[in-house]
């Protein structure tokens, strides 16, 4: 039960921001942002961190 435990935590979204990774949603539906064509420039999203989140407006993307 504890190896289980353990794997369970390691892919928590909060173990994630531990490890200094970050989670971007779009501001006006909530949406994850799985890439960089999932928004397109003016757009704005919010980005949380292990600590706080930040608000950004999206002037370009590549990929």
């Amino acid at each position: 039960l504890g190896k289980k435990m353990e794997r369970l935590n390691a892919l928590s979204p909060l173990a994630v921001l531990n490890r200094g990774y970050s989670i971007c949603h779009r501001e006006d539906d909530g949406k994850l942002v799985r890439n960089a064509q999932d928004v397109i420039p003016g757009e704005r999203v919010a980005i949380t961190l292990r600590h706080g989140q930040l608000h950004a407006k999206v002037v370009a993307h590549a990929g």
